[in-house]
């Protein structure tokens, strides 16, 4: 049993050793400037991602992105094809009455 007090008196000794060797803010080196570059790793890669997405984008329609500029004689429609008809209007629009306004009577004198 006295091997075992001798253990313990021993780690005992040997913790407290340990913890008289704190050390304190004057002894440790001065840490390395941090800069803020970090933050722009993910915007630099989202930006280099949209452009390869655009460029996709541009290689599938044709590389032409804006339509040529139209001129009144580019929007008349062939003469061999007939116009095409305009949107049907609903029945019920030919039987209703017409709009009526209610009007205040004018203010008496």
């Amino acid at each position: 049993m006295s091997s075992i007090l001798e253990a313990l008196k021993e780690l005992e000794s040997e913790r407290a050793r340990a913890a008289k060797k704190t050390t304190s803010v004057v002894d440790m080196p001065p840490e390395p400037e941090r800069t803020s570059l970090g933050a722009f790793i993910p915007l630099a890669g989202g930006l280099a991602l949209g452009v390869v997405v655009f460029g996709v984008y541009l290689w599938t329609a044709g590389g032409d992105p804006l339509p040529p500029t139209s001129s009144p004689s580019t929007l008349e429609q062939p003469a061999d094809r007939p116009a095409a008809p305009g949107p049907r209007e609903p029945d019920w629009l030919s039987r209703a009455e017409p709009p009526r306004a209610r009007v205040a009577p004018p203010p008496a004198p």
